[in-house]
C-alpha cells in the first residue's frame, strides 16, 4: 500500500477551510460556547484583583477580617460563576461537536452511496470504515476544545494584557515578550507530532484493511491451516501501530511540558521583578 506524502501548505490551508464549514451545524453553539469561556476568563481577571487587594489590606495596610469582607464576599460569587461559566461551556462545546460529527458522517455515508461499492473496494473496506467512524470521532476534541482553545488563546491574553498595562507596564512588557515563544515552541513540536500522526493513521488503515481482508478469508485460511501465522503478523502490525501511537504521545507530552515551561518562566519573571521591589 503506497502511502500519502505529507499534506503541504496549500493542502493544510484547504483542509482547515474544509474542516470550518463543516463547523456550521453547530456554528451558534460554538461561538457561545466560546463566548462563555471569554467571559469566564474576565471573571478570572476580576477575581485576581479581589484577591490582590484583599491580600494587600492584610498585610500592608493591617486590615482585619471585617474590614476586607466586603472583597471576600464578591471574590466568593466569582468563583462560583466560573465553574457554573466553565462546566456550561464545556458542555456546550461538546454538544456542538456531537452535532458536527453526526451531520459530518451523514454527509460521508451518502458520498459513499453515490460512489458505490467499487469505490469501497478501490480503497480498502477497513481503511473506509476506520475513516467513517474513528476518523470522524478523532475530531470531537478539534471542535470541542481545539478551535475554543484558539479563540481563548486569542482574547484572553489581550486582556490580560489591557488590565497589566496600566497598573505594572514592566509586568506587561515581559508578558509581551515572553507569550510569542509558547506558540513558536509550540509549532516546532506540533510539526513532529503531525508528522508521526500521518504515519499512525497509514498503519491504521493497513491494519484495518488487512484484518477485514483477513475475517472475510477466514474459511480459506482454516482450510489451509493458516490461522496461526495469519494471528502472528496481525499481532505484528498492531505492535507496530503502538510503538507509533506511543511516539504521538511523547510529542504530546513534550508540548504539554513545553508550554507549561515557558509560561513558567514568564510567571516567574515577574515575580522575581515584583519580589525586589518589595525587597
Amino acid at each position: 500500500m503506497t502511502t500519502n506524502p505529507r499534506p503541504n501548505r496549500a493542502q493544510q490551508q484547504s483542509l482547515r477551510a474544509f474542516l470550518k464549514r463543516q463547523s456550521k451545524p453547530a456554528g451558534a453553539w460554538l461561538k457561545l460556547s466560546i463566548a462563555l469561556g471569554t467571559f469566564n476568563a474576565i471573571l478570572m481577571i476580576a477575581g485576581a484583583y479581589l484577591l490582590a487587594q484583599t491580600i494587600h489590606n492584610v498585610m500592608f495596610e493591617g486590615a482585619s477580617l471585617n474590614q476586607v469582607t466586603h472583597l471576600l464576599w464578591p471574590l466568593a460569587g466569582i468563583i462560583l460563576l466560573r465553574a457554573l461559566f466553565l462546566a456550561i461551556s464545556e458542555r456546550l462545546s461538546a454538544y456542538a461537536a456531537l452535532k458536527i460529527k453526526s451531520a459530518m458522517r451523514q454527509t460521508l455515508l451518502t458520498k459513499l452511496t453515490q460512489l458505490g461499492p467499487s469505490y469501497i473496494e478501490q480503497h480498502g473496506q477497513g481503511a473506509t470504515l476506520n475513516t467513517v467512524h474513528d476518523g470522524v470521532e478523532a475530531l470531537h476534541d478539534y471542535y470541542a476544545k481545539y478551535l475554543p482553545g484558539v479563540a481563548y488563546s486569542a482574547l484572553i491574553p489581550l486582556a490580560i494584557l489591557v488590565v497589566i498595562f496600566p497598573t505594572d507596564y514592566k509586568a506587561g512588557l515581559i508578558f509581551l515578550l515572553t507569550a510569542p515563544l509558547i506558540p513558536f515552541f509550540m509549532i516546532l513540536v506540533g510539526s513532529k507530532a503531525e508528522a508521526l500522526n500521518q504515519k499512525r493513521w497509514q498503519q491504521l488503515a493497513v491494519l484495518g484493511n488487512y484484518f477485514f481482508d483477513r475475517v472475510q478469508g477466514l474459511t480459506q485460511l482454516k482450510l489451509f491451516n493458516a490461522t496461526q501465522k495469519e494471528l502472528k503478523q496481525i499481532a505484528k502490525i498492531s505492535d507496530d501501530f503502538r510503538h507509533t501511537t506511543l511516539g504521538v504521545l511523547k510529542i504530546a507530552f513534550l508540548s504539554s511540558f513545553a508550554l507549561e515551561f515557558l509560561a513558567t518562566i514568564s510567571v516567574a519573571l515577574v515575580a522575581v521583578i515584583i519580589g525586589f521591589r518589595l525587597f
